[in-house]
């Protein structure tokens, strides 16, 4: 189905698996990213610890790459910024900047501390404008760089271990361990200039565990999740908005912030934002591995396909879901009959005998005896071929292949 930007409302209704490919990092974490602004979809392959190789496809279309990126990290994650404009590759201490533009690698550094003390990176946050980007460490509000030079610049003096920006504004908000946390906002102070200054403290109450955040793109709702629960919290004034205790990240906010994707329990489960209650699932991989279940959720420009990142029993499979309007397992896009009434078998294309004519005979298939017969003479028009059924049906001892009455 085509898909359309701006802020469409997400299908309420089900959903079904419109494509699925195996990936293989090899010696590297199953990671991808997915860019709204360009519909392209980031990947890695590792051909050795110490060797990556970025791989960038048309979404539309995953049969048609767009580029590949020797890298010189072993890659754990990959994230573009929110304008599209960047694509940051990291895993353990190092990182590579690269513009989307031509793909040419721009800065690349490291988290090591001045103390020479090693911190690895627990996840980045990007700017809304992608021109600033904090890796989180856990140590002096992680290490920050602002572009177009990426040159290292002063952050905060947070020791949290999670943080997230703001999507439009310059705010950052950290959390601790212990779910207290701190805002802060880059203000302009006289005879000073611009700096981090904490604006307010707050604790995230009631969350089931301590985990990675996230904002919608309005920038109203903080969410943490973790592997013990998610939580949202109201960005005015952090209040409780909503909490599950079998629901577990990661999680993924609809492009135009009404709904939002997390995993619970073997289903991913699709909210609204404007009650907190379940307006969708998608029914994910059984759990009969250890490390089943999802890595990552994206939802596309227009939020018109979802794209899932999922351990299947030690294979990982990227796979894009679309809505299906008759309930019937086959997604718009490939559905050649809609409206199929429930309790009919279909076939690949989500079409059940009464919707089909195979042989063009004007016989339905669920009624036509010969449903697969080809074209030819069928004297009293009961769907089967003259050769096909007995060669004389009204008995007057004329064969029908002769027969004209």
């Amino acid at each position: 189905s085509s898909q359309s930007s701006g802020r469409d409302d997400v299908h309420d209704g089900d959903w079904a698996m419109a494509r699925q490919q195996l990936v293989e990092p090899r010696y590297c974490e199953s990671t991808f990213d997915y860019d709204a602004h360009s519909d392209y979809i980031a990947t890695v392959d590792c051909p050795s610890y110490d060797e990556s190789s970025i791989t960038i496809y048309d979404n539309s279309d995953w049969n048609v790459l767009i580029e590949s990126v020797e890298s010189d990290i072993s890659v754990d994650l990959l994230e573009f910024s929110p304008d599209g404009s960047y694509l940051v590759a990291y895993g353990n201490l190092d990182f590579e900047i690269y513009s989307t533009s031509d793909w040419e690698q721009v800065f690349s550094g490291n988290v090591l501390s001045e103390n020479g003390y090693y911190y690895d990176i627990n996840g980045i946050t990007w700017s809304g404008d992608g021109e600033r980007i904090l890796f989180m460490t856990g140590e002096d509000g992680g290490k920050m760089y602002e572009g177009p030079d990426w040159e290292e610049v002063t952050g905060t003096s947070s020791t949290g271990i999670y943080a997230v920006h703001h999507p439009t504004e310059d705010i950052l908000w950290y959390v601790n361990n212990d779910a207290t946390g701190n805002e802060y906002e880059f203000e302009n102070i006289p005879f000073v200039g611009y700096q981090w200054v904490m604006k307010r403290s707050f604790t995230l109450t009631y969350n089931p565990g301590v985990g990675p955040l996230s904002v919608d793109p309005d920038g109203d709702y903080l969410v943490m999740s973790s592997e013990y629960g998610v939580s949202a919290y109201s960005t005015s004034d952090y209040s409780l908005e909503f909490t599950s205790s079998t629901a577990s990240g990661p999680v993924s906010f609809s492009t135009n912030s009404d709904s939002i994707m997390f995993q619970n329990e073997e289903n991913y489960d699709i909210y609204s934002t404007s009650n907190w209650q379940e307006i969708s699932s998608i029914t994910g991989p059984e759990h009969d591995c250890y490390y089943d279940g999802a890595i990552k959720f994206r939802f596309t420009s227009g939020d018109g396909e979802l794209l899932v990142l999922d351990n299947l029993c030690y294979e990982t499979y990227l796979s894009g879901w679309m809505p299906d309007e008759d309930s019937d397992g086959v997604s718009n896009a490939d559905d050649h009959c809609f409206e199929t009434l429930d309790g009919f078998t279909i076939d690949e294309n989500g079409c059940a005998d009464y919707q089909k004519d195979t042989d063009g005979d004007g016989l339905t298939d669920d009624i036509d005896p010969c449903p697969a017969d080809v074209p030819g003479n069928d004297h009293d028009s009961d769907g089967c071929q003259d050769a096909n059924e007995d060669t004389d049906d009204d008995n007057d001892n004329i064969l029908d292949s002769s027969d004209t009455c």
